[in-house]
């Protein structure tokens, strides 16, 4: 069953100072009161950062030193969302206390749903129709989406629809990348058809693992007819303006696990349906990437010290630590330093690079393109690049790091060398004068004949 025990029901945290504050949107000649609300799925129900997210959730992994979901907060708030419901799979409780230590202001309101025991984002949306807590349209996004697309005119448009046409059941929003954008996955491959007056989707194919393919049969290119785009540019963003409507349909229907490869196809080619999906194409001067695996990890790293998500930038500290506020400056060729960071003699911060606040540099250690977490002590004739270390990791004398994770508390002892591609896990310990091989995961958690985790 997917239900949440009434204790689990309980759970749920709320975050408000009080009510929050009611828009009006003018529907014809009725005025209505209503809040804009947003669901934010927690889970993204893979495991691309494992072990790391054995630990510790996604959202709560920092990005520039910033816990990734702040930024998908930051992004509904500056759209006026006043109302957002995140649902939890795994470590619930590390969410309720993220959030018991935030401070919003009173028109906005936060509500975690702890589900441990759904396993898609069909299954969260399943879970939100039965808690009947959605009133109005409202977005669906992931957890782990940065952004600074304005959502007004996706908005506007959805609902203007919606006035003459309640077979308008959402509204997905895209944006184009070129091929070889380091943004794009192999998920991202896609093709769309739309309507190109109306926007309504027409045809949906994932290019992945196909060789060919051809148009649905029911298109008309007769003269008069519609015109329509063949659209392979697009990426979807995984932001999708819906109509409450669009819950029953995962309700009477248990098959459906994905949104876009799941219902949106099958609205496609059903010849019962008649509801319809729109699409939106954000500005190409907006910014919007998803966290989908450590390589877009490190782009969208790189992205925001390089200033992309303006007026989302480590200096500006808009965003939060975990810990509580940043205090960033900016110098040249993109580097950012807190408070009390030391360098020794002969260090350097060559490009691209983030420093937290309390940690050292020894002599003669050169870091480029890096985010260093709070309390980090690295040593002498260090060379990292490409590195990701979360708060208090220690890197002994003369090692050698590229393009690797390393989680708190991890430590890499005098002479190592951490080849690209390996994610250590909190507390991992490398000893001296050893070389961990690439794409490497280590862990102090071993996986049980019961296949469950338990620590060492």
């Amino acid at each position: 069953s997917l239900t949440p025990t009434n204790k689990q029901t309980e759970q749920k945290t709320q975050i408000s100072d009080m009510a929050p504050k009611r828009g009006k949107v003018v529907d014809h000649d009725i005025e209505q009161d209503v809040k804009l609300q947003a669901v934010l799925v927690a889970d993204s129900f893979i495991k691309k950062f494992s072990p790391i997210t054995r630990e510790l959730p996604k959202v709560l992994m920092p990005l520039a030193n910033v816990p990734l979901i702040e930024y998908t907060i930051e992004f509904l708030r500056a759209n006026q969302i006043q109302e957002l419901i995140i649902v939890s799979k795994t470590h619930s409780e590390m969410l309720q206390n993220h959030f018991a230590k935030k401070q919003f202001s009173r028109e906005f309101k936060v509500t975690i749903y702890p589900m441990p025991n759904v396993e898609s984002v069909g299954d969260v949306l399943r879970e939100i129709d039965r808690l009947r807590v959605i009133h109005t349209e409202f977005i669906l996004i992931n957890g782990d989406v940065v952004s600074n697309i304005k959502l007004e005119k996706a908005l506007l448009a959805h609902t203007e629809r919606r006035k003459t046409d309640k077979t308008c059941i959402a509204t997905k929003i895209f944006r184009s990348f070129s091929h070889t954008n380091r943004l794009r996955t192999k998920d991202d491959e896609i093709l769309l058809v739309l309507n190109s007056k109306t926007r309504e989707i027409q045809q949906f194919e994932c290019l992945r693992r196909k060789s060919s393919l051809s148009l649905a049969s029911y298109f008309s290119f007769k003269e008069g007819g519609p015109d329509y785009e063949v659209r392979t540019d697009l990426v979807d963003t995984e932001i999708t303006v819906c109509s409450p409507e669009m819950l029953h349909f995962f309700t009477e229907n248990f098959d459906y696990l994905s949104f876009r490869d799941d219902f949106v196809l099958d609205l496609l080619t059903s010849e019962i349906y008649e509801e319809r999906v729109f699409a939106y194409e954000a500005e190409v001067t907006e910014y919007c990437a998803i966290v989908s695996d450590p390589r877009t990890y490190g782009a969208i790293s790189r992205d925001i010290m390089k200033r992309f998500l303006f007026p989302i930038v480590p200096n500006n500290n808009l965003l939060p630590h975990s810990e509580g506020p940043t205090n960033f400056t900016y110098s040249r060729n993109n580097v950012y330093r807190e408070s009390g960071v030391t360098l020794g003699k002969g260090a350097n911060l060559t490009e691209n690079t983030i420093i937290g606040q309390g940690s050292h540099l020894g002599a003669k250690s050169n870091v480029s393109n890096c985010v260093i977490g709070r309390n980090c002590q690295i040593g002498n004739n260090v060379n990292m690049t490409d590195c990701y270390l979360m708060d208090n990791v220690v890197i002994e004398d003369n090692c050698l790091l590229t393009r690797s994770m390393l989680a708190s508390k991890t430590t890499v002892k005098r002479g190592s060398t951490v080849q690209a591609g390996c994610i250590l896990s909190f507390g991992v310990t490398v000893n001296e004068d050893q070389v961990v091989p690439e794409l490497t995961r280590a862990s102090l958690y071993w996986l049980t004949e019961d296949k469950t985790h338990q620590k060492i």
